[in-house]
């Protein structure tokens, strides 16, 4: 009897409920200040109105540019410049501007005391080559290049010549004359028997003939010009004698004027 009152009665062992982890209930979350929410969606829509309007700035000067204008003339930028405009433009230190400008050549001095330079020529000394060490050499003539890497580029590109030799990828002056030649006359047999056919066809005047006979040496004339007499009149220049025309600016230490300076201070 005892055992269907329990049953009826339920188990007096109290029942622990667990809570899954997680967010806490509203009524245990603690109530945030309005001043604290309003500050923060504020914050939110100043920041997303500052991204929006930087991505209309570059929109508008990525569209300026395509069709030749920019933010700034060109002409600006072959004055001199001093290094505060050279920091400002490349978001710099000036003291690591400063230190990467100690080698570059100098245009003069301002009325301040503060060194110029030429803007193209200082970006050189400001901005590493985004380029391969192979490719950068390629960029430099003998007389930029150490002795001891001199020679040993000169002993490489030796070598290389050796081995399009040996493969059959490098080819003398005359035998390229000799093909060259070669498909000119290709071209002036072709044509010739052209004109003969067309001379032949029924239903074209002598006139006709006779202009297409014209066009048709006129073209025999530029093919061996092009092919034949131009080549003929080159000359294979060597490696060594491939010089680069731009030298680095010389000279002595000049006095430039305040007002021709570009300074983004």
């Amino acid at each position: 009897m005892s055992d269907n009152i329990d049953d009826l009665l339920g188990d007096p062992t109290p029942q622990v409920v667990k809570r899954k982890r997680g967010r806490p209930r509203k009524s245990e979350q603690k109530a945030r200040p309005v001043e604290d929410r309003g500050a923060e969606r504020a914050a939110r829509r100043e920041q997303r109105t500052a991204e929006a309007s930087e991505r209309l700035l570059k929109e508008r000067a990525i569209k300026a540019a395509s069709t030749g204008t920019s933010f700034i003339e060109a002409g600006m930028l072959k004055r001199p410049v001093s290094q505060n405009f050279l920091a400002e433009v490349f978001q710099m230190d000036p003291a690591t501007v400063r230190k990467r400008l100690v080698r570059c050549p100098k245009l003069g001095t301002t009325g301040g005391g503060r060194h110029v330079y030429d803007f193209s020529t200082a970006c050189s000394f400001l901005v590493p080559p985004k380029m391969t060490p192979e490719e950068f050499i390629r960029t430099l003539n003998a007389a930029q290049l150490p002795p001891e890497i001199n020679k040993a580029l000169w002993q490489a590109q030796r070598e290389r010549l050796k081995y399009l030799r040996e493969a059959g990828e490098a080819w003398a002056t005359e035998d390229v004359l000799n093909i060259l030649g070669q498909v000119n006359m290709t071209f002036k047999d072709r044509i010739n028997v052209w004109i003969e056919d067309i001379r032949e066809m029924k239903g074209i005047s002598d006139q006709h003939v006779l202009r297409i006979e014209e066009m048709a040496n006129a073209l025999k004339s530029e093919l061996y010009e092009a092919l034949v007499a131009s080549p003929s009149k080159g000359e294979t220049v060597s490696l060594r004698d491939r010089e680069d025309p731009l030298a680095p600016p010389t000279g002595g230490d000049v006095h430039i004027d305040e007002d021709m300076v570009s300074d983004a201070l």
